[in-house]
């Protein structure tokens, strides 16, 4: 029987100090039980060999048209957070597109409008026709 470490060396292929080398980054609804937001995305881009960060903007127990749902909204702070610790972590450096589905509430369009503005300063062929998009789209509906 031959040994497999848990942890891989500095000399191993698979050892990476630096930040997660992500292709995607999906913001969207999350279920613990189906197939929508993240929770489809996710596998479905990992299966094409994309690496995927996911920030959820709500998270539920399973898609509403159930008798019963549990779970909601993530909390504004939050949702900032997760935004700004994946520019702290220098995790969009490789990223290829940002990927934006159901929000759920309206207190999380505007700090995802600055990020991308940010996100679209340092990195512009990530970013720059969503934030555009997405600040219009917003603006149209709670104008």
């Amino acid at each position: 029987m031959q040994y497999v470490p848990i942890t891989p060396d500095a000399e191993s292929a698979h050892f990476h100090s630096g930040p997660a080398h992500y292709d995607v980054i999906s913001i969207q609804s999350q279920v613990v039980y189906g197939c929508v937001g993240n929770s489809i995305a996710v596998p479905a881009l990992s299966q094409h060999g994309l690496r995927v960060a996911l920030v959820p903007t709500v998270i539920l127990s399973n898609t509403p048209h159930y008798p019963s749902c549990y779970g909601g909204k993530i909390p504004v702070e939050w949702f900032e957070g997760f935004l700004q610790g994946l520019l702290e972590r220098g995790a969009l450096t490789h990223a290829r597109a940002i990927v934006i589905g159901y929000i759920g509430t309206t207190t999380l369009v505007p700090p995802l409008v600055a990020w991308l503005k940010q996100v679209r300063t340092s990195w512009p062929d990530t970013a720059q026709p969503l934030a555009d998009c997405a600040e219009r789209h917003w603006r149209s509906v709670l104008c």
